[in-house]
């Protein structure tokens, strides 16, 4: 039997609990205190990486500037294709319609031969002739109208960029001639582009 009355041994039983009780509401405590000491120096850390004012207006700004050089990259883009598309448009359209000109050309040829006169020669009769040569002319001004023009290169430096040889003749010394001395089938321009080269003899 142990000397201890049991009325003792429920106080240290007691006292020995409230021992644990306080060891934990202290280690409670403790990380309540730890926590809190974290938030404390999380929160400027937080406040440190948010932009300021000023970072973000000159961020917005950047922005609408590039949204605005967008804008106007966009809309003269647009306006050149415009322009292309209304000068360039009828690109397909105009070389079918140098296959017109040049039957016509080859009729007006025929039909001076048959007057007896010199390509190019004014008319000196002969209702057929007048009609081929006043077509020719109209057709030849309806095409300039819309920007397609017959490029004259009788005589030039031979260009391979305008011009395709066809034949190569030589000068009667033996040297290459690089000049274009015939022109067998004629070039054209629509603006700035090359719609058709010049068949020539150099």
């Amino acid at each position: 039997m142990s000397d201890k009355e049991p009325r003792d041994i429920l106080n240290e039983h007691d006292s020995g609990e409230n021992l644990s009780d306080e060891a934990e509401g202290a280690s409670a405590a403790e990380a309540g205190t730890a926590d809190a000491e974290a938030s404390e120096t999380a929160e400027p850390d937080a406040e440190d990486s948010a932009p300021s004012a000023e970072e973000r207006i000159a961020e917005l700004e950047d922005k609408w500037r590039r949204a605005l050089a967008e804008v106007y990259n966009t809309r003269r883009r647009a306006e050149e294709e415009r322009r292309n598309a209304a000068r360039y448009g009828i690109r397909e359209f105009a070389r079918d319609m140098l296959s017109v000109r040049d039957n016509l050309e080859r009729a007006l040829e025929a039909a001076e031969a048959q007057e007896g006169e010199t390509p190019g020669e004014k008319s000196s009769g002969g209702d057929l002739l007048t009609g081929i040569r006043a077509i020719h002319r109209e057709l030849g001004d309806v095409m300039e109208r819309h920007g397609v023009k017959e490029m004259q290169p009788m005589g030039e430096r031979f260009d391979p960029n305008f011009h395709e040889a066809v034949f190569e003749a030589q000068e009667e010394d033996g040297a290459a001639f690089d000049k274009v001395v015939a022109v067998v089938q004629s070039g054209y321009m629509i603006g700035e582009r090359l719609l058709r080269p010049a068949q020539v003899g150099v």
